[in-house]
Formats: structure tokens, sequence, C-alpha cells
């Protein structure tokens, strides 16, 4: 597929989302304002280990985070190939990125020469920082809430529609 092929009017946004934080949103509301359609990949990495939540769970988070925004050009979808593959596929022609801190600068512009290694110079990512409030927030952090933490803290991390998933599937286990 040649760059014509892919549009510029369309974004993926890969990740892995466990859990889609405030900050993962900041991004992803950006990404819908600017770019015509965003897909949102819900990745199962096997780089990262194992995840806090199945690929259903996260993909059902997202979807819910999504619609409770109201945002009609983004769409979820669950994926496990590459992210240059991954563009092809939905015929993007520009990769977002989602950066917390500038400390992050230097690690995501090492992916963005990989990336465009690996989709041979046709897509082009967009770097988008999150909000400053949302800045300190990674998912990691807010897992361990999850796991130990007081759950009413999570407001801080999550959207209240995905906090009332996380009840739930820990109600369940």
């Amino acid at each position: 597929m040649t760059s014509k092929q892919l549009s510029k009017k369309i974004a993926i946004y890969p990740g892995t989302f466990d859990p889609p934080t405030l900050g993962h949103l900041d991004v992803i509301k950006t990404a819908a304002q600017i770019f015509n359609r965003l897909i949102v990949g819900v990745f199962r990495n096997p780089d990262k280990g194992s995840t806090m939540f199945s690929l259903d769970e996260r993909l059902r988070m997202v979807q819910k985070m999504i619609e409770t925004q109201g945002l009609k050009n983004v769409k979820v979808v669950a994926c496990d190939r590459f992210t240059a593959d991954f563009s092809r596929r939905e015929r993007a022609g520009v990769r977002i990125r989602g950066l917390r801190l500038t400390t992050e600068y230097e690690h995501e512009l090492e992916y963005v020469f990989h990336h465009d290694i690996l989709s041979d110079g046709e897509v082009d990512t967009v770097l988008i920082p999150s909000r400053q409030g949302h800045m300190h927030i990674r998912s990691i952090l807010a897992r361990s809430l999850i796991d130990s933490g007081p759950i009413e803290k999570l407001v801080q991390y999550l959207t209240p529609e995905v906090i009332e998933i996380v009840k739930s599937i820990r109600a369940k286990k």
C-alpha cells in the first residue's frame, strides 16, 4: 500500500489501555478534534507482559469512555499486529502517541524512528500531550490503587464509567 492510499485524515492511537486513564482520554479527545476519524487500537502487547485486565475488559472500558464522551468519529478495535500493519489495515496515515512528561520525549522519539522504518515512511507520528493536570497519570499507578489502594482515589486517574467497570470486575473476582 502506498502513502497515497493512506489518509492523513485518519489516525490510529495504539495502546494497551490497562486501564484507560484520564490522560488517555485527553489524547483521544484532542486527536478526535484534529482528524476526521480516529481508531483506538487496544493491543495485546506481549512485550509488556501480563495485563491486569483482559483484552475484552479493556475494550469495554475504552468503548464506554468514548461513548460517554459522545465522540462519534472514534472507533475502538482490538489489535494484535504491529502498529505499521494496523495503520495499513485501517488506511491511517497518522499514528498518535501520547506524552505525559518531557522525560518521555526521547523514549517516544525512538519509537517514532522505529515505526517510520516499519511503515516504510508511509505513516507520520503525531505526539499529543495530555492536559497539565493529567501529566502525572500512568496506568501502572491506577493499577496499584485498584490492587491495594482506596478505590475512591481512582477518580484522579480514571473516568467514572471506567471506575464502575473496574468495580464490577473486582466484585466478580
